[in-house]
């Protein structure tokens, strides 16, 4: 699940990516998207950081495997609430913003 909302997470990268320079709020993010809204360093940092995270997920689960879950669930509520964010959740409304009509009109 993990890996799949930050494959998610970088699809709507790329996708949306004419609107990024202006719209993202990550710092870091920002800092990695260049003048003219090339993406490409950002994308390869967020994979590296995913591959490393899964990486150290796995080995925590192969050698310490009574703590696997303390450290699973946090990230995984991190990226439930990262994927919430991101399909446009409106918590005052109690709706999902459709994010779809972004991708077709951005």
């Amino acid at each position: 699940m993990i890996g799949l909302i930050s494959a998610y997470d970088t699809f709507l990268i790329v996708k949306l990516q004419a609107l990024l320079r202006e719209t993202e709020q990550n710092p870091i993010g920002r800092m990695l998207i260049t003048e003219d809204g090339d993406v490409s360093y950002f994308v390869a940092v967020k994979m590296a950081g995913t591959i490393v995270a899964l990486g150290l997920l796995a080995a925590v689960h192969r050698h310490m495997p009574k703590i696997s879950l303390q450290v699973a669930v946090p990230m995984l509520l991190f990226q439930v609430a990262l994927f919430i964010y991101l399909v446009g959740y409106d918590p005052v409304a109690n709706t999902i913003v459709d994010v779809r009509e972004w991708m077709i009109n951005p």
